[in-house]
């Protein structure tokens, strides 16, 4: 399957090459400073390790750098990398993270609910 064929049938992929999982994170240009890249996987058996990837139960491996740009990402609905330089300009990419505003506010709230709701799974972290 190559990568077009992968993207049509797993829209998942599509975010996370947006993400630069499987590929350096450049914290500097100045520098030339990158974050190891972090893996998602690219070629499935089913359906079902597709789900489980993206929910990260299945062989996800991810730094620290990679879930703060995630995070940042589903915040501002555009891809912007932490810089460690200080007084050096963040490096953005070029394309929105999302391109469905309903989506990204649906995602924006769950992300919210899991720490505040009472029934969130994350919110027991910062009590």
């Amino acid at each position: 399957m190559d990568k077009e064929e992968r993207e049509n049938e797993y829209r998942v992929t599509t975010l996370t090459d947006r993400l630069y999982f499987n590929r350096k994170i450049p914290l500097s240009r100045e520098y030339n400073i990158e974050a190891k890249a972090s893996r998602f996987p690219t070629l499935y058996l089913t359906s079902k390790e597709v789900a489980d990837s993206a929910i990260g139960q299945f062989e996800i491996y991810t730094t620290p750098i990679q879930m703060a740009t995630v995070v940042a990402s589903v915040y501002d609905n555009k891809i912007v990398f932490p810089t460690l330089i200080k007084g050096e300009e963040p490096i953005e990419v070029k394309y929105k993270f999302l391109n469905s505003l309903d989506n990204l506010k649906y995602l924006q709230r769950a992300m919210y609910l899991v720490t505040s709701s009472s029934e969130g799974t994350a919110r027991k972290s910062f009590c």
